[in-house]
């Protein structure tokens, strides 16, 4: 049995595994930059007025809100009452101001999850959408929380530019 040592076959060796990893990290970056396309982050002055939480006198304010950890996350799609007012990313929100009445908020990735609200003048609503990220799939739910706790899970998070209804 002979063993020929050829240095110049394990140098290329390692070139190529180099040249994957690169190509890896490359399409991993596409990936994850490309799932992010999300509304624009309203301004400053917007957010700070938006965190005041003061309803007008004859409509309702709807936040939702998305406080998350994770730096993988996906950009989701909200509705409400069938019109898209913006996509989410970990840490944002949005703040909607609507009619008095009954709203749908909808949101989702795979399967659609929705809220309904019946809405009175001058008040606030506060709703948490949770984003949470599996192998195959995200996954998306909505949930009514109350003043206090979604007050201070704003005050950390970012308004984004929406559409009003």
């Amino acid at each position: 049995m002979i063993f020929i040592h050829n240095s110049d076959f394990f140098r290329n060796k390692k070139m190529h595994l180099k040249k994957l990893s690169l190509i890896y990290i490359v399409f991993a970056m596409l990936f994850i930059t490309g799932c992010v396309g999300t509304s624009p982050m309203a301004s400053t002055s917007s957010d700070h007025k938006a965190k005041q939480f003061i309803a007008n006198k004859n409509k309702s304010n709807i936040y939702i809100y998305r406080k998350e950890v994770s730096p993988f996350t996906s950009a989701v799609p909200v509705f409400v009452d069938s019109t898209l007012v913006g996509k989410t990313l970990a840490n944002t929100y949005i703040k909607i101001t609507v009619k008095p009445g009954t709203h749908d908020i909808l949101s989702f990735e795979k399967t659609p999850k929705s809220v309904r609200l019946n809405t009175k003048p001058s008040r606030n609503y506060y709703i948490q959408q949770n984003s949470s990220a599996t192998f195959r799939s995200y996954r998306t739910s909505l949930q009514i929380v109350s003043s206090n706790k979604a007050k201070k899970a704003i005050q950390k998070c970012k308004l984004i530019q929406h559409v009003q209804l």
